[in-house]
């Protein structure tokens, strides 16, 4: 057994990349899915919709994917797309 690949494996999972355009995007999503004075999203897309909309909590689960393993990552990145919501994937 190869102790170093395996200690390589262990570190990744405890220590995962920051996908900071995942991060980037959900802010912006945050930011423009604000509450308004009613008390729903402001967002022009989601007229009269009460807030958290489905694009807030979208952003919400994309921000802490961020952080996340790979797999949640690139999971997040679908849900967002299957909910018409488009994010950028990351070119190696």
């Amino acid at each position: 057994m190869n102790t170093t690949f395996d200690a390589g494996i262990g570190q990744a999972a405890e220590h995962p990349a920051i996908d900071t355009t995942l991060r980037i995007q959900a802010q912006d999503l945050m930011r423009s899915h604000a509450p308004g004075e009613s008390g729903s999203c402001q967002h022009p897309s989601c007229k009269g919709v009460a807030y958290p909309c489905v694009a807030r909590r979208v952003a919400g689960e994309l921000s802490d994917a961020s952080s996340g393993p790979w797999p949640r990552q690139w999971t997040a990145r679908l849900d967002a797309q299957s909910c018409g919501i488009p994010v950028v994937a990351v070119r190696s």
